[in-house]
């Protein structure tokens, strides 16, 4: 589109201080004093005390289902496997994917996984809120059918996303490819060792490439447009997904030492994932400002 120009990127990053929760915020202190004004110290997380990364993890997922029960008559059981999904009901996020075999989900979800939900349609958009619906009635056929608990959260703002990203144990996200800009919830997660399920568009197309073992990759990714595997077919991205739930998210749950490094990969790329560095990118890439120390910029001549 334009040729004259050489084309360059700049991949959104969190507020740290504000996203990560209270018990990760005291771990990280212990540890790095001084990771507010330098988060790139979260490289190191493979250095954090697994047993420490887990009390944190169980403190806040405790704390989210707490709340859950408060506010829902299904409630969810701490042991299990809880998945996550939150934001805009747009059609193109695809949050009922999850549910396109809700048999074989069933089977699969049986007595180890559980799903909470949050976010809004636009008042005009009817298809969003249908997908409402339908998360509601798929919930009542899977606890019916197979006892597995669906929870929709209402009334979704910022103190209930703090308290997903920090909560769930693995954060979904299954929009069509190509869709989605660019994506900062997962980022949120991983910043509290959540895991990342998601397909290979947005931010998570340049993580999982970073560090593959901080969450799974739900398809290929989307560098050849003529794959089939990337043309958004509901029933090849859906098979994909339920695959890695049944195969890996499972047995490694199970396995408490994988699991754990697993959620110090995901801690560490918060290091890259922040306003700290994005910043930093904008004065360097965008407006081509010279680096004197870490916050003193002068123009490139």
């Amino acid at each position: 589109m334009f040729p004259q120009y050489e084309i360059d990127y700049i991949t959104n990053g969190i507020h740290l201080p504000f996203w990560v929760s209270k018990p990760f915020r005291k771990m990280f202190g212990r540890k790095w004093p001084n990771w507010r004004a330098n988060p790139s110290v979260l490289e190191n997380a493979i250095e954090l005390d697994p047993l420490d990364i887990f009390d944190a993890h169980i403190e806040n997922k405790f704390n989210l289902i707490s709340y859950q029960k408060g506010h829902s008559w299904n409630l969810l059981d701490e042991e299990l496997i809880t998945i996550g999904f939150a934001r805009r009901f747009a059609t193109y996020k695809r949050a009922i994917l999850i549910f396109h075999d809700i048999d074989r989900l069933g089977k699969i979800a049986k007595d180890h996984i559980q799903f909470i939900f949050a976010g809004k349609a636009h008042p005009k958009d009817q298809m969003g809120k249908d997908y409402i619906k339908k998360i509601h009635q798929s919930g009542e056929y899977l606890y019916d059918n197979y006892g597995v608990k669906v929870v929709m959260m209402e009334n979704y703002n910022m103190d209930l996303s703090h308290k997903l990203v920090s909560g769930v144990d693995i954060w979904l996200n299954t929009p069509n490819r190509y869709r989605e800009a660019s994506g900062t919830s997962g980022m949120k997660a991983a910043l509290n060792g959540g895991l990342n399920l998601s397909v290979q568009d947005g931010w998570w197309l340049e993580g999982y490439k970073k560090n593959h073992l901080a969450g799974w990759s739900i398809g290929p990714d989307d560098s050849n447009p003529e794959d089939p595997g990337v043309s958004n077919d509901w029933d090849i991205d859906s098979n994909a997904l339920y695959d890695i739930l049944e195969n890996q998210v499972i047995p490694t749950y199970l396995n408490h030492d994988e699991w754990l490094y697993k959620m110090q990969c995901a801690i560490s790329l918060a290091a890259y994932f922040n306003t700290h560095r994005m910043i930093l990118d904008y004065a360097e890439k965008a407006y081509r400002l010279k680096k004197q120390n870490p916050w003193k910029f002068e123009p490139i001549s």
